[in-house]
């Protein structure tokens, strides 16, 4: 008998059916209550636009978003405040979503509460704003608790804003790492993407509240974003709680039509009358010249009496054709700023009114009537392009260049001012960005001096310059003779490889001078003077140096123009007996003599300010010492002792580290990116282990020691010379055959045998300055093997083709070659193809690491828009490189980032 459901009277079904709706309903309705995660709805009321115009930088913009009902803002350090504090009246805009559309910004003017002071490494700011009416503003909830690991977060901010057209961006992620330690404080690791203009915004949890302030990214990732934790600002903003108080802004909204603005002489022509030289307009800029004569601008309106004058300007130097007086050399590559006089047409460098001069050197400040200079500051101007702050209160002048004050002065009888400045130089090409003048307040209790009106004096003629030949790459060379000799105008005493490969700088101390071998064109190019006696040479990808060690001063020249651009003495005491720079990079420059280890900018020839004292772990550094091509390793020895020693100097994270083996393995030479040091007896990493190479056989068959030194020019290759086994046979002797060859560096492998080069009569450990190590030069690029010859008088130039060789090889090989270091322009588009050899073909590449933008085709075509804002002079590139054989390689080089 079949089982049937008992019957339900109709009344209990009714009353089962309602229950049953309202459960429905009432869940339904529980649902509606609940919030939608990070309720964006809500959360967006309560984040904001921060923009910061400051004068003679820009605008900037970022995020933040309000803490309080009352108009106290969140954001971060930097975007409320500019990276320069000498910088006066910059202005903080603050732009709130409306209550009726959130998609409409109501902008306030906003005062800075608080800010942690810039050596605090806390980035965190706090502003407030004000209203005149109507709601209150609408504070983001906050929450303090630490976040697991993968929980979802969101970044909400405004990234990548338009003036015209603000827009708010939601990107969720999650927390990938829940504490990351950034100098002293806790930042949560997030996949969220954040881009720049995100900094200051919250980091929301799945409820809408603040968990962290969105800081920062990594460069050359992408996803990698840092929020620091609220806990981290707490003290600060319970102080800027206590500060609020006391603060006032102009309460808001503001009208669109009088949003504050900061006076500005945009790099126009028609804003300056041109009184010497020759003035252009030049992809945002001005450029003026006189070719090398004296040049100047004057400005259309006078100054304030009081006033803060920002200039974004750069500095070249120009010698011309005129001849160079002895008397002039200490005001190579001048800038000049005056003011405090009506007159503007009397040369600049004359001393009328208040003069600042500004050279490769030094900075002066001048006063008319004054017999000397009223101040002498022994700093030069930069390289690179700079922020110039001249401030001037009363009689208290100050001279910041990119925020540091290099000058103060106090003069209790300041001139009169009110009147036009000039801006010009000499010796020198002169690059103009924006200049603002901010009014100051005036100081009470102190009386200006007027000064006499001059008469006027003729204006210098104007002349036009070409610009400087901008580098080109190394080009393969003509096919040339065995041993064909490149003759030189003297014995070398050094020997210097610059250009990445390309130069060969050798110095010739009877002529006092440095000859210049251009790979590409197989002859001396240059012969440069040298100042005094017992010159040391060091060479990078661009520049070339000159040190005196008796003067204890340096000469960098450019490599492109063989111009001689700046000219510095060495701080500090000591012997200098060595001087280094990696050939393929941008710095820095090593000094060595004494035990003693500098290093120096080789941008401004001042002393890097290292983490730790340099001297304090030094030991075995002795006479003999190499580089990388990277500049970032040094190896050296002791001549005439035993054991000769094994150092290894790396520069890293700003400190010098050190490791000293007590063994005798003769020349320590650096491979390009320091990771293998090659020797006199095999190859070894920095620690002194033996690399394991193929080659470290060939003294156990009888064979003499290995003696190998990686190629000039690329990092696959390197080169062998069979040495005497015995140390007291010299070469040449016929009991000891000479075995010149090439390897390859992954796994020292012999790739082939070079023809028969004459070789100095030497030992691995002779004492002679040039060793066999700095004789042989491996250009794949240019098709040369370059030897320096026994006598040190000529260039030998031999053939080497390395795909020939390569194919007679038979091996399956994989070959990646590039220049270590390759310029790239602020504002230009950058296109680049990698020299990739492979048997097997298919070659595939892929961007493991790189700056934001840059894209590679998988035959190797690496293209990037590089950013006109670029901060960064010099970033990394990283790839991978694989084959239809399976194989794969890891490669990488170095972009140099420079101005138009």
């Amino acid at each position: 008998m079949p089982l049937s459901r008992p019957a339900v009277p109709r009344p209990v079904r009714l009353v089962r059916l309602l229950i049953g709706v309202w459960a429905v309903a009432t869940a339904a309705g529980t649902a509606a209550a609940e919030p939608p995660k990070f309720n964006i709805g809500e959360s967006r009321k309560s984040v904001v636009l921060v923009k910061r115009i400051t004068p003679g930088v820009g605008p900037s913009v970022g995020s933040g978003f309000l803490a309080s009902a009352d108009g106290l803002v969140y954001t971060n350090r930097h975007v409320a405040v500019p990276p320069d504090d000498t910088i006066k009246g910059s202005i903080v805009l603050v732009g709130v979503p409306s209550a009726k559309d959130p998609e409409v910004l109501e902008y306030f003017r906003a005062e800075v509460v608080h800010a942690p002071p810039k050596k605090d490494d806390l980035d965190f700011a706090v502003l407030k704003i004000a209203r005149k009416g109507g709601p209150a503003f609408q504070p983001l909830p906050l929450a303090a608790e630490r976040l697991d690991l993968g929980s979802e977060v969101a970044a909400l901010g405004f990234p990548r804003v338009l003036d015209s057209q603000p827009n708010l961006s939601f990107t969720k992620g999650s927390v990938s790492v829940g504490r990351v330690r950034l100098g002293e404080r806790s930042y949560y690791q997030t996949d969220a993407a954040v881009n720049p203009g995100n900094s200051g915004g919250p980091l929301l949890n799945a409820k809408g509240e603040a968990v962290g302030i969105v800081t920062l990214k990594k460069r050359d990732a992408n996803n990698i974003g840092f929020a620091l934790h609220l806990g981290e600002v707490k003290d600060a903003a319970e102080q800027a709680g206590r500060l609020a108080a006391k603060v006032a802004p102009e309460p808001g909204p503001l009208d669109p039509k009088s949003m504050p603005v900061v006076a500005s002489i945009a790099p126009k022509k028609d804003n300056w009358d041109v009184v010497g030289g020759e003035l252009r307009e030049q992809k945002g800029a001005l450029v003026i010249d006189s070719n090398g004569g004296p040049y100047w601008v004057a400005s259309k309106e006078p100054l304030p009496q009081d006033f803060q004058l920002v200039i974004q300007c750069h500095v070249d130097l120009l010698v011309g054709s005129q001849r160079l007086q002895p008397s002039q050399r200490s005001i190579l590559r001048t800038l000049c700023v005056r003011f405090d006089t009506a007159d503007t047409k009397t040369m600049v460098l004359e001393r009328k009114g208040t003069l600042l001069q500004f050279t490769h050197d030094r900075m002066l400040l001048f006063k008319e009537g004054g017999a000397d200079a009223e101040k002498v500051v022994p700093r030069g101007n930069p390289d690179d392009p700079f922020v110039l702050v001249i401030t001037r209160q009363g009689g208290d002048y100050t001279v910041a260049v990119d925020g540091e004050i290099v000058l103060r002065h106090r003069d209790d009888k300041p001139l009169t001012g009110g009147h036009k400045f000039c801006l010009g130089g000499y010796l020198s090409r002169m690059y103009i960005g924006e200049v603002s003048v901010t009014k100051l307040e005036p100081v009470k209790g102190v009386t200006p001096v007027p000064v006499p009106v001059p008469p006027k004096v003729p204006v210098p003629p104007k002349v036009s310059v070409k610009g400087p030949v901008p580098l080109p790459a190394i080009a393969p060379g003509a096919v040339v003779a065995a041993g064909k000799p490149v003759d030189l105008p003297g014995t070398v005493g050094a020997v210097a490889v610059g250009g990445g490969g390309r130069f060969i700088c050798l110095y010739i101390p009877s002529e006092r001078k440095v000859a210049v071998f251009d790979a590409t064109q197989q002859k001396v190019v240059k012969l440069l003077p040298v100042a005094g006696e017992g010159a040391l040479v060091a060479a990078g990808a661009e520049k070339l140096f000159i040190v005196s060690p008796g003067e204890r001063a340096v000469q960098r020249w450019d490599l492109t123009t063989f111009e001689k651009e700046k000219t510095a003495l060495i701080e500090g005491k000591g012997a200098i007996k060595v001087a280094l720079m990696g050939s393929a990079s941008a710095g820095p420059l090593w000094l060595v003599g004494g035990e003693q280890v500098s290093v120096l900018d080789a941008q401004t020839l001042l002393p890097l300010v290292l983490k730790a004292e340099p001297k304090a772990r030094v030991q075995g550094v002795g006479e003999g010492v190499r580089v990388s091509a990277d500049g970032g390793t040094i190896g050296t020895w002791r001549f005439g002792t035993s054991p000769s020693g094994f150092t290894v100097i790396t520069l890293a994270d700003q400190a010098l580290k050190y490791h000293y083996g007590h063994q005798s393995v003769g020349h320590l030479t650096p491979g390009p990116d320091g990771q293998v040091i090659y020797t006199a007896q095999g190859r070894f990493t920095p620690e002194g282990k033996s690399a394991g190479e193929a080659d470290s056989g060939d003294a156990q068959k009888g064979r003499g020691i290995p003696y190998c030194f990686p190629a000039a020019e690329g990092s696959s290759l390197y080169l062998t010379v069979t040495l005497p086994y015995s140390h007291g046979n010299k070469f040449g002797d016929p009991r000891n055959p000479i075995h010149l060859g090439v390897r390859w560096a992954t796994d020292g492998q012999k790739l082939t045998e070079l023809p028969e080069v004459p070789l100095a009569d030497i030992t691995a450990f002779d004492r002679e300055p040039i060793g066999n190590d700095q004789r042989f030069m491996l250009l794949p690029s240019a098709k040369l093997l370059v030897v320096l010859s026994p006598k040190n008088d000529k260039l030998l130039l031999y053939p080497f083709d390395l795909d020939a060789a390569l194919e007679k090889s038979g091996k399956d090989y994989l070959l990646v070659e590039s220049p270590r270091l390759v310029r790239v322009i602020r504002g230009a588009a950058f296109a680049y193809a990698l020299t990739v050899r492979s048997k097997k073909g298919g070659v595939k590449v892929k961007l493991e690491s790189r700056p934001e933008g840059m894209s590679v085709s998988p035959d190797g075509k690496i293209a990037w828009a590089v950013p006109k804002g670029f901060a960064e002079s010099e970033v990394s590139v990283l790839l991978t490189v694989a084959d239809a054989a399976g194989q794969e390689v890891l490669h990488s080089f170095k972009l140099a980032v420079r101005d138009p």
